[in-house]
């Protein structure tokens, strides 16, 4: 029993490492100022480096009232959202190491306002 014991305590006290996902490699961010941040993640920099777009789908609702029939019509409009990471205090967050090229994030590390973990 005492074998059994030993091997659940080294077991449960290893840490796994940086997960890859698609060929990529991820780093643990941390949020170090008491509130939520978010970071945008543009198109552009984060899914050409993936190789992969990571946008989001939104739609954009908008009325108008028709000058002819002076009914209100809506018209619907489909556009990509940047992708957006959101951090907490005190949270820890395995994003791709490519996300550390967006100038928000880099702008967050530079002012002590996230910290890369080992």
């Amino acid at each position: 029993m005492a074998r059994s014991t030993k091997r659940r305590q080294a077991t449960s006290k290893a840490k796994p490492a940086p997960a890859r996902q698609g060929g990529h490699e991820h780093i643990i961010l941390e949020g170090l100022v008491p509130h939520m941040q978010a970071f945008n993640l543009p198109h552009e920099i984060y899914c050409a480096r993936m190789g992969k777009c990571y946008c989001t789908d939104g739609h954009v609702v908008t009325s108008y009232r028709s000058p002819v029939d002076h009914k209100v019509h809506l018209r619907v409009k489909e556009r990509k959202n940047n992708s957006v990471l959101t951090i907490r205090y005190r949270r820890r967050v395995a994003v791709p190491r490519e996300a550390l090229q967006c100038p928000e994030v880099a702008a967050a590390l530079a002012a002590r306002r996230l910290r890369v973990r080992s």
